[in-house]
């Protein structure tokens, strides 16, 4: 998870109860349950996992569709350009930094690049939504190993299309939060909430219960 979304989890757990005064239709479909998960919904229980869409997701799906990694292609027109960069820092440090350094630049090749790798991120997403069982697996196959867990799962992925590296930023907007929970909890039909997911973690098969919202920006 994310750094500061576990604080974050935590209130917007407590912010739901909230939230079900605001919202009528919340009220059936989303209940607290201390103790045993974070949530039931459509009486189905769920712990609540807060994230954006991952960068590791991200590279692993372009290697499997054969495109070289975001990283290597921005490095490589820094250097053709001759934009700085310190190559010690983190590599989700320096994707951030070189992406905004030649958006920023105005050379026609690097507006190209950076374009073609928003267009890329923006399919990524669109496919997400649109199916997120492939997600739902990348999440539960790489958890921590000290956090590790088959609970069934409700993932809240914040996506700010417009600036990918800005989705923490979503962690604040609550009209925006309210809005997509609300329209998810609403689509809830008793019976029909999640799906099975299987995955693999470390040579074990395990099964969830699992299903994402997608809260987004720009989309």
């Amino acid at each position: 998870m994310p750094k500061g979304c576990g604080s974050f989890s935590s209130a917007l757990s407590q912010g739901l109860s909230t939230w079900t005064g605001w919202r009528p239709t919340l009220a059936s479909a989303w209940r607290r349950f201390r103790g045993v998960s974070d949530f039931f919904v459509a009486m189905v229980p769920f712990d609540l996992k807060v994230t954006y869409l991952p960068e590791g997701y991200l590279k692993d799906r372009r290697s499997a569709q054969g495109l070289r990694p975001e990283l290597t292609l921005l490095k490589r027109e820094a250097r053709n350009l001759g934009v700085h960069f310190e190559s010690t820092l983190a590599e989700a440090r320096l994707l951030e930094l070189l992406w905004t350094r030649l958006s920023d630049h105005p050379s026609q090749s690097a507006q190209t690049l950076i374009r073609e790798l928003s267009e890329q991120r923006s399919d990524a997403s669109h496919e997400c939504v649109s199916n997120p069982d492939e997600l739902i697996r990348w999440l539960y196959e790489n958890q921590g190993v000290r956090r590790f867990d088959a609970l069934n799962r409700l993932f809240l992925v914040l996506v700010n299309t417009q600036n990918y590296f800005a989705s923490w930023k979503l962690k604040r907007a609550k009209d925006l939060l309210e809005r997509d929970i609300g329209r998810y909890l609403d689509a809830v039909q008793e019976g029909h909430v999640g799906r099975r997911i299987s995955f693999e973690w470390e040579g074990q098969q395990h099964s969830a219960v699992s299903d994402v919202v997608f809260v987004q920006h720009g989309a």
